[in-house]
């Protein structure tokens, strides 16, 4: 990882972000030879990282100078274990916008009605590239693809929003995205300085961006984007819970493709409830309102509705691969929600290791630096897990020897986004120390599942550490889980 964190050193960070979790000291000296040979010592330290890492972990090694003061020597972010592109980058836009003396904003853009619904991949792609070379030619913090034909930015309060959006739509046009710059809607969200609960603003920008690829655009402050979230919230969860009995859900599938192999080997799925014809993101209506029971119901339904697509896409196809579904940390370890999953299962006409968890925390929606007991007990699940939160595998999982006992050749995915594993090969003997992680995994049928592999460079990536498993637009995007030319 670095010249003085050798790959042997691995158990001993291991230890040291077990102890950042479990709230003790993450500060301990340790000796390492120094340029004559001599024992030289270092502190290590585990702690939080930045803002704008989501529940990152950040390696600090320093050494002691001859005046007898500690001087950095080097900081390394181990590992953000965000999820995916579009999740991550909405998680950190939350917290960022919730900070009481937050300086940041975030713009969002989307085409509007049939310009969205009848884009091709490669009108969406080039979109992307203008917006990309637009906003941070112009000073932006950073851009995401939120999927869907929609786009955010990331900027500081001060940003001319107004202009970035009409030169993107003016490119666009010119380009032929667009037939008129109407048809790119925006949404402007600025911090209003009240400390807001990070979980009830991503609730707030979720709703924002189900409007704004309705065709509706806003100016508004993040208080008030919350409250719009809380109050139709109020309303539609009774709707949510009609829309699951009635199976009105909308779903889109991400292929998860199997490097080795060169095919397909997990399908992403996500579905959410159509109330009055308009799509409403659940995870913004239980940010509000204990959802109780609904929660467990909604997820069983998704369950089943993937499993029902997947036996389909089995029948249709020949294809073998597996699918993939969200679910709340605690459910699972719910002994009545892990009974109704097993029927919805046996019901499907599928296996246990057909269908893949992807669990996340209900409050914050991320798992990291939350899946040490997942981890743990791995083995006491029927079902295959995706578990995003790479370091708790190397904090607990470089303890255990035992293999998880499955007929499945990967029993457990570890997700992780290609940009934590450039950071991590790009410092000395890094990228030996992931290759050995990787190794030791698999031969317990654990493997590193890569998100956010968008281009030929982020493959580079992936290929040089031997990673099998892989998602992002450069294996395939979100799309209605249709065959192509249906």
């Amino acid at each position: 990882m670095t010249d003085a964190l050798d790959p042997g050193s691995v158990i001993l960070v291991s230890n040291a972000i077990e102890d950042l979790y479990h709230g003790r000291t993450t500060s301990r000296m340790i000796f390492r030879a120094g340029p004559s040979g001599e024992p030289t010592p270092f502190r290590l330290e585990v702690r939080r990282s930045g803002m704008q890492m989501v529940d990152g972990i950040s390696v600090v090694l320093t050494a002691l100078a001859p005046a007898d003061r500690w001087q950095a020597v080097d900081e390394h972010d181990l590992i953000a274990d965000l999820y995916g592109d579009a999740g991550a980058f909405l998680d950190g836009a939350a917290d960022l916008l919730s900070a009481s003396d937050s300086g940041h904003a975030l713009t969002m853009l989307g085409l509007s009605g049939s310009a969205g619904e009848d884009a091709t991949e490669g009108a969406r792609r080039t979109l992307r590239g203008i917006v990309d070379r637009t906003a941070l030619g112009m000073g932006a913090t950073g851009t995401a693809d939120l999927t869907g034909g929609a786009y955010g930015i990331l900027h500081a309060r001060d940003f001319d929003s107004a202009a970035m959006v009409a030169a993107v739509a003016d490119e666009a046009v010119a380009s032929g995205i667009l037939a008129d710059v109407s048809e790119l809607v925006s949404t402007r969200l600025d911090p209003d300085g009240a400390g807001i609960d990070p979980a009830h603003s991503r609730a707030g920008i979720d709703g924002l961006l189900d409007d704004l690829r309705d065709g509706h655009g806003h100016t508004l402050g993040l208080g008030e984007a919350a409250g719009m979230a809380a109050a139709r919230a109020a309303n539609d969860l009774l709707s949510i819970s009609s829309a699951i009995r009635a199976g009105r859900l909308r779903h889109r599938v991400q292929p998860v493709a199997s490097l080795f192999r060169d095919r397909v080997a997990v399908h992403e799925f996500r579905a959410d409830p159509v109330v009055d014809g308009r799509v409403v993101t659940a995870s913004s209506v239980f940010a509000f309102i204990d959802p109780g029971e609904v929660r467990a119901d909604y997820e069983l339904a998704v369950a089943a509705r993937a499993l029902s697509w997947c036996a389909t896409q089995r029948s249709q196809t020949g294809s073998t691969a597996r699918v993939m579904v969200p679910v709340a940390q605690d459910l699972l370890f719910d002994a009545g929600f892990r009974d109704r999953l097993s029927q919805v299962v046996a019901k499907s006409g599928l296996s246990d290791q057909d269908l893949v968890l992807r669990p996340y925390d209900p409050q914050s929606g991320s798992l990291a630096g939350r899946g040490g007991r997942l981890v743990s007990e791995l083995g006491s699940f029927s079902w295959p897990l995706c578990i995003a939160d790479f370091a708790a595998f190397v904090a607990i999982d470089a303890k255990r020897k035992d293999v998880v006992d499955t007929a499945s050749d990967v029993a457990a995915y570890i997700e992780v986004s290609v940009e934590r594993l450039r950071s991590l090969t790009g410092q000395p003997q890094g990228a030996f120390l992931v290759q050995s992680l990787i190794e030791t995994w698999r031969g317990r049928k654990i493997e590193l599942l890569a998100s956010g592999v968008n281009n030929r460079a982020d493959r580079e990536v992936v290929d040089g550490l031997n990673v099998r498993y892989a998602r992002g637009r450069l294996v395939g995007d979100w799309n209605d889980g249709r065959p192509a030319g249906k």
